[in-house]
């Protein structure tokens, strides 16, 4: 069950397309350009691409900001100036990989399966990137994992909060 500060958002069929459209676009171009899918098998790069980019336009919704889903721009923070990992398991952690991590920007945490998402909250880079923080639960694939817990309240409008600003 979501807390007080979680926000749940619900995607339309539009948005859902979208998504779909944008992570089968980011999967092309990974496979198109050789980019390893980050330790994980090779089948579950279609699956983590629309997971993220569902969280991606559920952010978007919550911020009153339009998505474009930012193709070709791997550089570029994934809606406006914040960072969202998405995962589909409510208890799940904030996720980030090393070579990923910016210290300055904001990073958001959403959970669930479309149409249903829920934004858990949200932390800095240098929050995230503490050495308490580091862990390798796999075995095989070390990271950041913030506990949601341990994440910053969302609130029920982008403009309550300045991320990255």
């Amino acid at each position: 069950m979501p807390s007080p500060s979680n926000i749940e958002i619900v995607l339309s069929p539009t948005e859902i397309r979208f998504a779909a459209v944008v992570a089968v676009d980011r999967q092309l171009d990974n496979l198109k350009e050789g980019r390893d899918p980050e330790g994980r098998p090779e089948e579950l790069g279609w699956l983590r691409h629309f997971e993220g980019a569902c969280g991606e336009c559920a952010v978007a919704q919550w911020a009153g900001v339009y998505w474009n889903g930012n193709l070709g721009k791997l550089k570029a923070a994934d809606v406006g100036r914040w960072e969202v990992k998405a995962t589909a398991k409510h208890n799940r952690r904030l996720l980030v990989q090393k070579p990923k991590l910016v210290m300055e920007r904001a990073y958001i945490l959403v959970t669930g399966i479309a149409p249903n998402l829920v934004i858990r909250g949200w932390a800095w880079g240098y929050e995230v990137g503490q050495e308490k923080y580091w862990d390798n639960p796999v075995g095989d694939r070390p990271a950041y994992f913030m506990p949601q817990e341990d994440l910053r309240p969302m609130k029920k409008s982008a403009k309550e909060i300045v991320l990255g600003g």
